[in-house]
């Protein structure tokens, strides 16, 4: 994550189609990081199937989410936001 303060990050986690608990690990140090450092991370994630293990790990109660990019950006456009998407070393992470 960049030096940045805050961070604000927003992971676009679209082309995603599969997530185990090494996924989620790496998904709740980000969100640590990123409130360490008086931000938040916000996910960008439509299927269906990996909202549902979001809401079944209570993760989308800390970490909001939403359907696309132009959504999790749209509350935060008149500040710097800085917008990754994706993470390739995130992604590989969490299909592998």
């Amino acid at each position: 994550m960049a030096a940045h303060t805050p961070a604000r990050v927003v992971l676009d986690m679209s082309a995603l189609d599969f997530c185990d608990a090494s996924g989620l690990s790496v998904l709740v140090a980000a969100h640590h990081a990123a409130k360490d450092r008086q931000g938040q991370l916000r996910l960008v994630c439509p299927q269906r199937r990996i909202r549902r293990l979001l809401q079944i790990t209570e993760l989308s109660d800390v970490m909001p989410v939403f359907d696309t990019v132009a959504q999790a950006t749209a509350t935060v456009q008149d500040r710097e936001e800085e917008v990754l998407q994706p993470w390739p070393h995130l992604q590989s992470e969490m299909t592998n």
